[in-house]
């Protein structure tokens, strides 16, 4: 299981593609092999697959600079490799063409969508990564498969002190924990749970935790949970009670 948000990036079109200069060098391949088939073969097919491998690099500038080359070429190739049947090459060379910019046109509008996705899914992370309460993904077995800054924070621990470990060892109350962690697994959420964490440099944190799973075909993948520091809170009602019970005892 990955310990990192799923990146959208994961499973669209990676900015990688056909480097600029073999872009170039496959472009000019493809046109000395057209030249020197004077076969009315349709060489110039050959030019979409190499602007599909570019498109992931260029920008929409550099697309139809490299569209408008191989249109260049494409027509080039007419004249100076006709084959037999003229009418025959016009044909292939009019397809080109038309492929040749419907790839350009419905191209960019996949890089644009691609764009739009990559910028909702960064902020989307940013989002969860730096949310004001912490939360953390936990296995069927209680081991931490991620966590955000903030719960991170919260305990005192660096990303590779916390995450893969159980999460029960975090907890003061054991049994309590494992209680929870077992209705977890049988989906029946606990709603929100009261807990003490242990903090990296020995002190307790009073947190409310509250939990949902994330299940496929009805499986458990993973709970997620949010952990809401009420340590001042608490503190803050223990001092009142003693406060409370001072005056009593001096009015008594």
């Amino acid at each position: 299981m990955a310990t990192d948000i799923p990146s959208a990036g994961t499973v669209i079109l990676a900015r990688s593609g056909l480097p600029p200069r073999v872009t170039g060098l496959a472009i000019a391949a493809v046109f000395v092999l057209d030249w020197m088939t004077p076969l009315g073969f349709a060489i110039d097919f050959l030019y979409l697959p190499i602007l599909w491998a570019a498109m992931p690099w260029a920008s929409s500038r550099q697309t139809f600079g490299i569209a408008a080359v191989i249109s260049a070429l494409t027509l080039a190739g007419l004249f100076l490799s006709p084959g037999s049947d003229l009418r025959f090459g016009l044909v292939n060379r009019a397809m080109t063409l038309l492929a040749v910019w419907f790839l350009v046109y419905s191209g960019r509008a996949y890089r644009k969508a691609v764009d739009a996705l990559h910028e909702r899914e960064r902020e989307l992370t940013d989002l969860i990564e730096n949310a004001p309460v912490g939360i953390h993904w936990i296995a069927q077995d209680g081991k931490i498969l991620w966590a955000n800054r903030q719960e991170l924070d919260l305990l005192g621990y660096d990303r590779q002190e916390y995450i893969g470990r159980n999460v029960v060892d975090f907890h003061v109350d054991r049994k309590t924990a494992e209680d929870m962690l077992h209705r977890l697994g049988t989906t029946r959420l606990p709603g929100n749970f009261a807990a003490r964490l242990r903090h990296k440099d020995g002190s307790l944190r009073h947190v409310l935790i509250s939990s949902n799973v994330h299940q496929k075909d009805g499986r458990f993948i993973y709970s997620r949970s949010f952990t809401q520091d009420i340590t001042d809170r608490m503190r803050a009602e223990f001092e009142n009670r003693e406060r409370e019970q001072l005056a009593k005892v001096k009015r008594g």
